[in-house]
């Protein structure tokens, strides 16, 4: 379980040995995916959550320590996890969310610029 006195060790270790440290807010089971805290030797932290779809392990890095606390950040690996329970492939859901939404901010820009079109032409 990652704890501020797990955090701050880890970071600690990571100073002294120049080498990342990897926590993990593990709950002992198998659920095909985790929660990570990636401590740089810089002092820097990364969460991380990843995960396994066909056999392959993937990772999604979705924001510092500094701007996403632990208990913000276990809610955001929940929400991952939701998506991980009805697809295995995260990112691809993710993807194909982020280029829908693109889609439907395209299709409206171009009905206000035919909208404009049109009441160009009434007048």
């Amino acid at each position: 379980m990652i704890t501020p006195l797990s955090i701050k060790s880890a970071q600690s270790k990571a100073k002294k040995t120049q080498a990342d440290v990897f926590l993990s807010d593990d709950t002992g089971q198998r659920l095909g995916w985790r929660l990570l805290l990636r401590c740089l030797p810089s002092g820097s932290a990364t969460w991380i959550f990843r995960y396994t779809h066909a056999g392959k392990r993937y990772q999604i890095n979705f924001g510092n320590l500094q701007s996403l606390d632990t208990p913000s950040a276990r809610r955001t690996a929940n929400d991952y996890a939701d998506i991980y329970k009805d697809t295995t492939d995260v990112l691809g859901k993710l993807q194909a969310d982020a280029q829908a939404k693109q889609a439907a901010i395209d299709a409206s820009q171009a009905r206000v610029v035919l909208d404009e079109h049109s009441r160009q032409q009434r007048d």
